[in-house]
């Protein structure tokens, strides 16, 4: 009977291991993704408004929202 019940334990510590592995892909991907959408909307932005181009963060941050 300690056998079955190793075995089992076994079992279900395998599933659970797979689960998380899987989690952590699909988070993985989906930060990937958004990392991709964050470029691509930055590109977009410099290209639609080029004077934008040598600012620093906090610059741009202020020419968005007070210059705009």
């Amino acid at each position: 009977m300690a056998r079955e019940e190793n075995v089992a334990v076994f079992e279900d510590t395998k599933r659970l291991y797979q689960t998380n592995e899987r989690l952590k892909a699909a988070v993985e991907v989906s930060r990937k993704a958004r990392t991709r959408q964050l470029i691509q909307k930055g590109a977009i932005m410099e290209k639609a408004m080029p004077q934008t181009n040598g600012m620093t963060l906090d610059e741009l941050q202020q020419y968005l929202y007070d210059d705009l």
